[in-house]
């Protein structure tokens, strides 16, 4: 260090002195083992406590007690029945969890943010289940990961990519043995993932009716006996020693589909959730059970789990009897299989155009005409139910409750105001308290206050995001002061950005929208305070969130709170139920989503301004890069359609650049501009005619022998500029 002192650029000044200091201390430490007390700012625990609080900037200390944490659980099953919290497993859980520690501690493994640190550590308890899986060549108990070497990976990255979890850990196969041992009291030949999959009648018959003569069938919500009877898994996960979680993935309910009879009925195509569904119709993401079971892990998700291995190997240095020699391990074969075997990434679907423009209709409607008379009599029935003293207590009778429901209700269906009467509201109780099959044909016409004031939040949220593209963690932290006016400018919107987060600390960003948004918002602000006033919530962050709503759909006091994800979730689907759009021909139900709210508008947007609103699309939905917003547009743009835009874009240049003397600024056009004069045997664009060049331009933006690529200049003072380049692919020509 006192080298590092002498040895200082003379024109530095004191600060910059000591910047350099620290930044060389940082380095040397980075490159010694990590000998500190292992605690952290963002960790309210002990590193070995079995249970991470995890703070986040959302977190509140509030009475006593941190609120609004993320919880990192470390309990999980293992193959050999134990849990990795169990004290004999102390070593593998304590390398566990100092692993994840570091790789959030230290610089350079880019896990900055709580959520991502709860994603690396489930990957990590998943490559201890399979330590454990392999017990007799890892002996992990004892030493951890210190047996893994090349060709273990490989396995583990054929299994992981080809079937997931579920395969990587065997599931499939584990409850098949199971199911054979004890229905047909023989073993069961598997030589194929196929025959998982493909399982004879006779066997099928004779292994459903044993799990029925077990109790192994049980339906959600026993009461309503039109749900549909399924495998409890959590009685399954105990017979084969593993998580209930893992029962519940996508491919181990497409394997159990095949002994759960009543959901067959109910769609043999469609792997349908085995909980049912609060909505009226199955979601359009719902996929058919063939798909499922065929389709590889994705690129996204295999590639994660390299990256957990690579920095697992990283930490040799601080972990070192722990971990492998790792100038032994090679990674290229799990490369490759991750690039070439895994499943592309599939980016959010497009919300069809014409359901858009239904939904959006459906929200202006409800909020113009009725929304703030909504509001309005739902705070008036608060302050008239706490005053006369019609909520529930805790110390109330069954017989007190009942006289304060229909209390409640008869005073609403007295009080309704005349602007609400088409709605039909039929009082406070929830429709979907009621054991009906009908609730959701309720919904539309007897609601509740409550139930009709849910639809309107939902339709509140499709018109933020269908006018402001924001993904839906950006929304859900929207404070009720974040909409200001601007003279002469219009309503700006303040939020979080979440995807420049560092360390849970995120960057703030204002984007423009409509009035009418700018409406809807102060619209859930003004229904906030309300209930703050009325409740007595000292919660700073409900305070300040839009999102501090009543809990809906419950019959009594409303026990406001801040949306979390599933609660907001509800809303919209409420809204959607409300409008009652038709089913497709699976009998599915679009159900909107923020983050297709937001892709919706940026392609709708590129679809009217086309290649020049790229830079203002990318600023708007707060990407770094208008690649991101471009492979949006290029994966939902339907048959034909984008190679046409292309062309028309690529003509109008080309013929600008020809008459304005070269002066376009798209990159790479004089090559175009050459390309496809030589391919029509001209010096001059002006030669060929108009349409002989867009029809042309189109089979080569479809053949791929020219492409547009956008790609960003950042300046010193972070200003981006998006500029369009034109790529000319060398492809020798059939002459069409």
């Amino acid at each position: 260090m006192r080298n590092n002192k002498t040895n200082m650029p003379s024109h530095f000044n004191v600060d910059e002195r000591a910047t350099l200091l620290a930044l060389l201390d940082h380095g040397r430490q980075s490159l010694m083992p990590y000998d500190g007390a292992w605690k952290a700012d963002w960790l309210l625990s002990d590193v070995t406590a079995p249970i991470w609080p995890l703070r986040t900037s959302e977190s509140r200390f509030v009475n006593g007690a941190w609120r609004r944490v993320r919880v990192l659980h470390w309990r999980a099953t293992l193959p050999d029945g134990s849990l990795l919290t169990d004290p004999e497993n102390s070593y593998i859980l304590g390398i566990a969890q100092r692993a994840t520690f570091l790789v959030r501690f230290l610089s350079g493994f880019g896990i900055d943010s709580s959520l991502a640190l709860e994603q690396w550590a489930a990957r990590m308890k998943t490559l201890c289940q399979w330590l454990f899986l392999n017990e007799a060549l890892f002996a992990p108990r004892t030493h951890a990961f210190s047996r893994v070497n090349t060709g273990a990976i490989n396995d583990f990255f054929s299994s992981y990519i080809s079937g997931g979890k579920s395969r990587l850990l065997q599931l499939p196969e584990r409850c098949l043995r199971y199911f054979y041992e004890k229905a047909l009291g023989r073993e069961v030949q598997l030589s194929t993932d196929q025959r998982l999959f493909q399982i004879p009648p006779a066997d099928t018959e004779a292994i459903t009716a044993w799990l029925e003569s077990e109790n192994f069938y049980t339906r959600k919500n026993s009461s309503r006996d039109w749900n549909q009877r399924y495998i409890d898994r959590g009685l399954l996960a105990d017979c084969l020693s593993c998580g209930w979680q893992e029962m519940k993935s996508d491919r181990m309910n497409s394997f159990l589909r095949q002994f759960e009879p009543e959901l067959v009925q109910a769609s043999s195509q469609l792997l349908l959730p085995i909980n049912g569904f609060n909505t009226e119709y199955p979601g359009h993401w719902i996929r058919d059970i063939d798909t499922v079971f065929r389709t590889p892990v994705s690129f996204t998700h295999a590639s994660a789990m390299l990256s957990t291995w690579k920095d697992l190997f990283r930490l040799k240095r601080h972990l070192p009897d722990a971990l492998p020699p790792t100038e032994h391990i090679d990674l290229s074969a799990p490369k490759y299989m991750v690039a070439h075997k895994s499943s592309p990434v599939k980016h959010t679907p497009w919300v069809p155009l014409k359901t858009a423009l239904q939904y959006t209709t459906e929200a202006l409607r409800l909020l113009v005409t009725v929304g703030d008379v909504i509001v309005d009599f739902y705070i008036e029935a608060l302050r008239a139910f706490s005053g006369l003293g019609l909520f529930n207590e805790q110390r109330d009778s069954s017989s007190v409750r009942r006289v304060k429901r229909d209390s409640r209700n008869d005073w609403i269906r007295r009080s309704v105001p005349d602007q609400l009467s088409e709605l039909r509201i039929s009082g406070w109780t929830t429709v979907f308290a009621a054991h009906s099959r009908n609730v959701h044909h309720l919904l539309r016409t007897a609601p509740a206050l409550s139930d009709i004031l849910q639809v309107l939040v939902g339709g509140v949220v499709v018109l933020i995001g269908i006018t402001k593209p924001s993904r839906g963690s950006e929304l859900r932290s929207l404070r009720r002061d974040c909409v200001r006016l601007v003279e002469g400018d219009g309503y700006w919107i303040e939020h979080k950005n979440r995807k420049a987060n560092a360390n849970d600390h995120l960057l703030n960003t204002s984007k423009p929208i409509p009035a009418v948004t700018a409406r809807a918002i102060s619209l859930l602000g003004r229904l906030g305070d309300a209930l703050c006033e009325l409740f007595s919530d000292n919660d700073s962050y409900a305070q300040e969130s839009l999102f501090y709503l009543p809990t809906f759909r419950v019959t009594g006091t409303p026990n406001p709170r801040v949306l979390d994800s599933m609660a907001f979730i509800d809303c919209l689907d409420a809204f959607c139920d409300y409008v009652a759009l038709p089913s497709d021909s699976h009998g599915r139900r679009w159900y909107v989503r923020p983050h297709e709210l937001r892709k919706s508008f940026l392609i709708t947007f590129f679809w009217c301004f086309k290649y020049s609103s790229l830079d203002a699309a990318r600023w708007v939905a707060g990407h770094s890069s208008a690649e991101h917003v471009y492979a949006y547009i290029e994966a939902n743009f339907p048959g034909e359609e984008l190679p046409q835009i292309e062309a028309e874009y690529a003509a109008k240049q080309l013929r600008d650049w020809s008459s304005e003397e070269q002066s376009g600024e798209e990159e790479n056009l004089d090559l175009l501009y050459s390309a496809v004069c030589d391919h029509f045997q001209v010096s001059n664009i002006s030669l060929i005619g108009e349409s002989e060049l867009e029809d042309w331009l189109v089979i080569a933006f479809s053949k791929g022998i020219y492409r547009i690529e956008p790609y960003e200049m950042h300046s010193r003072d972070n200003l981006v500029k998006t500029v369009i380049a034109f790529r000319v692919n060398e492809v020798v020509e059939d002459g069409s």
